[in-house]
């Protein structure tokens, strides 16, 4: 009778263990890997890192790491802060125009995601093919800065004297890292 009481208790604990083993692997895992940036916690989503903030949701292409040592004026990322609009432009001739806009998108969307601030897409100059205003550094103001992407043979941010910060890149993927590095500035998560 002993004996049998004992391979019941064994089997109970045994089977306890396995179930208990079962219930963690599927509600203790959520099968996304987490990865950590200072204090920030990120995951990937389909070719795009996610900060899944306070604010929701903010996508990225690269990861902070992959951005951190682009040369940035100290001030521009602050320009931005507590902004009702920002405006956005590009030459219309840029050969890395679909960059450009894929750049110009993204903030778009994270700005409105992160603090509500519209953003006012425009070009330098008139173009018949694209229906958006005329915006230049020249319309910047201090209630309404103009970020400014731009060819460069280098890559960097500059804020110029009268809020406009121009993001000049020398390739297509520098446009997409100039973007996210303005934007982790903006955030707080790179200083």
């Amino acid at each position: 009778m002993k004996e049998e009481k004992k391979k019941i208790i064994i089997s109970l604990f045994v089977i306890f263990l396995m179930v208990s083993s079962i219930l963690g692997y599927m509600f203790g895992r959520s099968g996304i890997e987490k990865y950590k940036y200072n204090s920030f916690s990120f995951f990937k989503r389909n070719n795009e890192w996610v900060l899944d903030g306070d604010e929701g949701e903010l996508s990225f292409n690269l990861f902070p790491e992959q951005v951190e040592n682009i040369e940035m004026d100290f001030d521009a990322a602050d320009v931005l802060q507590d902004k009702a609009e920002v405006d956005v432009t590009s030459d219309p001739e840029s050969k890395y125009a679909e960059a450009i806009a894929v750049s110009q998108l993204s903030i778009q969307q994270n700005l409105m995601e992160y603090s509500d601030t519209f953003v006012v897409l425009g070009m330098t100059e008139n173009d018949d093919g694209f229906d958006l205003p005329v915006i230049g550094c020249e319309d910047a103001t201090e209630s309404v800065p103009v970020l400014y992407f731009k060819e460069s043979n280098s890559t960097g941010i500059k804020l110029e004297d009268n809020h406009c910060i121009i993001l000049e890149a020398e390739n297509e993927l520098d446009f997409l890292r100039l973007k996210d590095r303005l934007l982790y500035s903006y955030i707080g998560i790179i200083k």
